[in-house]
């Protein structure tokens, strides 16, 4: 019987991955994993003696360099691996016979038997309503962000108010529009599910009616639509929001008070604030998020005054009350090896309908509990590029937390930090002997 050889070391390696992997590619020795621990089996022929430890190596940098990962008896028939952090990781197989004897002799320059993904993160899927012309028609526009999809598990389905989904044909890419009759009466709820490759789900959805018109969840009654958005509209991130005013052409009578008028779509004005106080600013507190016109009526000491605002006018002013923070998400945190050593590898995803310019910041703390951050000046206010490779100057810590924040225009902030220390101190200490001398007794 020979030794387990790196093809039939690599062969079980895979068809026992299919038991516990939850996706896979065309490529044999590629999976995709949403689980940051799992088994990879191997098998050794029982009537081979000669094979005395199985070893298991990983590779983070492609396959150009391997750490050992595990050793395991023959009988043991698999290995338990966790992963640190998202991201590609390579394996490869080494047996060791009774004398010590490595098969292959090294891992360095061959191929790797088993390529793994560890994709922890849900595709970012977007939903919006879409108008049409059409009667009794009804549409809506996606758009889905996943460095890994698989668009052939994209999906559509619609339902009435309490009724059972159906589903609906659509094309599968990113993004697109789609319309369609539901046959239904009232307002509809679309629903659009995608995965990646490691199964992860990403979903979306929307309260529609005809001609597009958003509903409430859980309140499907008819709403109209809210206008575009002009493009100096204010965002804030309260819902009390402080208007500044000054009234020009006052008269001999003085001001007797200012009104607050408010609309949620240019169609229905409401006198929200009467500020008989005349010193502004006047605050105003909308009670949820959402988008706001408004517009100021100075009235005179006679009771003279300008028209209230009409259906349809716009107004002075459009504020967007915006108090959801950015989703930040760590991918993976990769240290460098090699040709690449002394450097850091950050990847994330962050997402928000709103997210400033130059909106990433990245920091790193050894005691992150105590709040105590330092920031990394290369990467502040940062594009969302999704990547940055940090030349960490001297003094970094050996170890530390890695924390990426996402900035919106209203001044919410996102954060993620890496679940595990980051260790950048990659040196294997080696022991010689230097010398001899008696032992005193």
């Amino acid at each position: 019987m020979a030794l387990l050889s790196p093809a039939n070391c690599f062969r079980a390696l895979l068809v026992a991955a299919l038991a516990v992997s939850p996706g896979r590619t065309q490529e044999d020795n590629v999976f995709y994993s949403r689980q940051m621990t799992f088994r990879i089996p191997f098998q050794v022929d029982p009537g081979d003696r000669r094979v005395q430890k199985v070893l298991l190596s990983v590779s983070e940098d492609n396959g150009r360099t391997f750490q050992p990962a595990g050793e395991a008896a023959p009988a043991a028939n698999g290995f338990l691996f966790r992963a640190r952090h998202d991201g590609w990781y390579y394996f490869g197989v080494q047996t060791r016979d009774q004398e010590r004897r490595l098969y292959p002799p090294s891992l360095e320059g061959t191929a790797p038997g088993l390529r793994v993904l560890v994709d922890t993160v849900p595709p970012d899927v977007v939903l919006r309503p879409l108008k049409s012309s059409r009667p009794n028609e009804i549409g809506v526009e996606w758009d889905i962000r996943d460095d890994n999809l698989d668009l052939s598990t994209l999906t559509l389905h619609y339902r009435g108010d309490k009724q059972d989904w159906v589903p609906r044909n659509l094309p599968r890419q990113l993004s697109g529009q789609f319309y369609w009759d539901p046959g239904l009466a009232g307002p509809v709820e679309v629903r659009l599910q995608v995965q990646d490759k490691a199964k992860n789900l990403g979903e979306a959805t929307v309260w529609v009616r005809g001609e597009g018109t958003p509903v409430h969840r859980g309140d499907p009654g008819p709403v109209r639509a809210e206008p575009s958005l002009p493009r100096d509209v204010r965002k804030v991130n309260s819902t009390r929001i402080s208007l500044n005013y000054k009234v020009d052409d006052v008269g001999p009578s003085g001001v007797k008070a200012v009104e607050v008028w408010m609309t949620r779509d240019t169609q229905d004005w409401k006198l929200q604030v009467t500020d008989t106080t005349r010193n502004p600013p006047v605050v105003v507190d909308v009670g949820t998020e959402g988008r706001y016109g408004f517009t100021l009526i100075a009235r005179s000491g006679v009771d003279l005054a300008e028209q209230p605002p009409q259906k349809g006018e716009p107004p002075q002013i459009w504020v967007e009350v915006d108090l959801t923070k950015p989703t930040v998400q760590i991918r993976d945190v990769i240290v460098g090896r090699g040709a690449d050593t002394g450097k850091l590898t950050i990847r994330w995803q962050a997402s928000d309908k709103n997210l400033s310019q130059r909106p990433i910041s990245i920091s790193y703390a050894v005691r992150p509990d105590e709040g105590k951050w330092t920031p990394i000046s290369e990467a502040t206010g940062i594009d969302n590029t999704g990547q940055f490779v940090w030349t960490m100057p001297g003094g970094v810590p050996y170890e530390f937390s890695v924390r990426v924040e996402a900035l919106d225009e209203a001044g919410n902030v996102g954060e993620a930090r890496t679940p595990q220390t980051v260790k950048v101190d990659l040196a294997l200490p080696k022991a010689r002997v230097i010398g001899i001398e008696p032992a005193k007794p």
